[in-house]
């Protein structure tokens, strides 16, 4: 089996690196800004550095909603 992390992560090589971040835009991908990174992490993460409960299996959108982020209309992966 699989962990569920193993779901939301991606290794890109580096010499393809811009075509899969271009692809993945083209997709419905957000690259967070990292002006946003804070709100999103205190949000996701509580003070043990474990998963806050009721982020579990949400949509990027649900989460970003409630960090008080903005998705663009039609993103609704978020990359960082």
């Amino acid at each position: 089996g699989m962990i569920c992390a193993t779901e939301n992560s991606a290794v890109v090589e580096a010499p393809i690196y811009d075509e899969w971040l271009k692809k993945m835009e083209e997709k419905g991908a957000y690259v967070v800004p990292k002006k946003d990174y804070k709100k999103i992490e205190d949000f996701v993460f509580n003070d043990r550095h474990g998963v806050n409960g009721p982020v579990a299996g949400k949509p990027a959108r649900w989460i970003a909603e409630q960090a008080g982020v903005e998705l663009p209309e039609g993103k609704d992966v978020m990359l960082f």
